[in-house]
């Protein structure tokens, strides 16, 4: 007589299986990766969104040559864009820092208010982002991801 533990996997494993093949649609996707972080752009067309940051753990020395890791740190931004055709605005609205663990670490309003992008900068790369209307339109997150080497 067969365990009821082992249908319990076929099944999970079925079900994952089945899943692997459905399309998800995220809120997010990525638009920049580097060593030291990830950025993601929230899915829509319009010319504002969020923006999130994650920075990687870092390996520094301290002052008494002893290696120090940093936790990992996310941020959300608020972005908005003026995409007409002769001015190339954009302003932070609203800002959001998480520790790894999750926890709001500060909040509050950036205060930058029509700033220009710096050219070949990552505040150009989001500008642009927003600005052409780029969405997600993938069905698998994994292949999906857009990724920018060097600015």
């Amino acid at each position: 007589m067969k365990s009821p533990f082992i249908y319990l996997i076929i099944f999970i494993g079925v079900i994952c299986c089945f899943a692997s093949f459905v399309s998800i649609k995220t809120d997010f996707f990525e638009i920049y990766r580097s060593k030291e972080t990830v950025i993601y752009k929230e899915n829509t067309s319009s010319s504002s969104g969020w923006v999130k940051f994650h920075d990687f753990p870092k390996k520094v020395k301290n002052s008494k040559g002893k290696i120090i890791t940093s936790s990992s740190k996310d941020i959300l931004e608020y972005w908005k864009c003026d995409c007409s055709k002769y001015s190339k605005y954009y302003s932070i609205e609203d800002y959001v820092v998480y520790d790894s663990k999750g926890k709001v670490i500060s909040s509050g309003d950036r205060s930058i208010y029509r700033e220009r992008p710096i050219p070949n900068s990552i505040g150009e790369l989001i500008y642009e982002s927003f600005c052409n209307g780029e969405v997600a339109t993938y069905t698998d997150i994994d292949s999906a991801a857009v990724i920018v080497d060097s600015l």
